[in-house]
């Protein structure tokens, strides 16, 4: 694939004027995005180059300097041997790729004490902890209960996958783990790094007054977007809130003369594209803030969760430009994806 390994010299700091550039990118990034290799099995490989802004070069240790106050967290389901298998493999290469200087602290739906053992035995130099995920069964109290039954499928798409988006919207960041973070570095339990990450990421942040890193993007189905856009328009307008700030994820489109911009948004629709956040490295009060409250209650409340599937990627996504936050890209970011393609 000729990636390389990811070193701060591989950082972009995206600043409110590249933002506004992207519109006029976006076609360029979906190339971009399409440099993925699908390999035998179910498995996908992800190497991203982001496209290049202002260098950031802060995310070296310098000698006896303290650790931050960060943690690796997982998701995943103990009691299934499948996952199980898949967190080992993660676990083992993650360890390979960085290190084990932070803690990782793995969050289950269901505990499965001989599954727990198997995975510590199996990875016996990591420092990995496993956490019952308290918020992870929490529901809209909008959600009738007589509903559920229609997601009662076990795939990917049934009702433990839409609390897995919920909770890691919302739940994650009320886990008493979790608030005790000052950085959280969020991975899947089917992610598999296969190139060195030279860098410590939550100094990276911190030292550029970052709130959030990505590495891949991606243009989200329209079977799962539907309504989304015009529920985040709904919400800030009723807070008077800048439109503008959605320009970078608005369709491509020449907005007519004397044309509001609340009606031009609203004609040319959301592209879909998001953070793919399967790898996300961010500040935990961000999502803790009264105002990303205030916007997933407006979400939760609209059950698309739920009818419609909205993932956890696309409030991400919303939620780091209405709201303006601080974000760098990570580029030469190598890893496989279990399960999902990318074409």
């Amino acid at each position: 694939s000729g990636c390389k390994a990811a070193s701060p010299q591989h950082l972009r700091v995206w600043g409110q004027r590249e933002m506004f550039a992207m519109v006029f990118a976006m076609a360029l990034m979906s190339v971009m995005m399409g440099l993925t290799f699908v390999l035998p099995v179910t498995k996908a490989v992800n190497c991203f180059s982001a496209m290049v802004f202002q260098p950031a070069v802060f995310g070296v240790q310098q000698k006896n300097e303290p650790t931050l106050n960060a943690g690796i967290l997982y998701l995943t389901m103990m009691n299934q041997k499948k996952r199980r298998d898949w967190l080992v493999d993660s676990l083992r290469q993650f360890d390979k790729h960085f290190g084990t200087k932070y803690p990782i602290y793995v969050f289950y739906d269901r505990h499965a004490p001989d599954n727990e053992f198997y995975v510590k035995n199996a990875v016996p130099g990591v420092n990995v902890s496993f956490v019952r995920a308290q918020y992870f069964d929490d529901l809209p109290s909008q959600l009738p209960k007589d509903s559920l039954s229609m997601w009662t499928s076990k795939d990917f798409q049934g009702l433990g996958y839409r609390k897995m988006c919920r909770w890691w919207s919302w739940g994650a960041f009320q886990e008493p783990v979790v608030k005790s973070l000052d950085y959280y570095w969020r991975l899947d339990d089917d992610l598999f790094m296969y190139s060195p990450i030279t860098f410590d990421p939550f100094l990276a942040l911190a030292r550029t007054d970052t709130a959030y890193l990505y590495g891949v993007t991606q243009v989200d189905s329209e079977l799962v977007v539907g309504g989304l856009w015009e529920v985040t328009i709904q919400f800030m307008l009723q807070r008077n809130m800048d439109l503008s700030r959605l320009l970078p994820l608005a369709e491509e489109g020449r907005r007519d003369p004397g044309e509001t911009l609340v009606a031009y948004l609203h004609r040319v629709g959301y592209s879909r594209w998001a953070f793919y956040n399967n790898f996300e490295v961010s500040r935990v009060d961000v999502w803790r803030s009264e105002a990303y409250a205030d916007y997933f209650r407006h979400v939760d409340a609209s059950l698309g969760m739920f009818y419609i599937r909205w993932g956890d990627a696309l409030v991400r996504t919303f939620a780091v430009h209405m709201f303006n936050i601080p974000k760098v890209q990570i580029e030469n970011l190598c890893y496989f994806h279990a399960r999902l393609k990318f074409t």
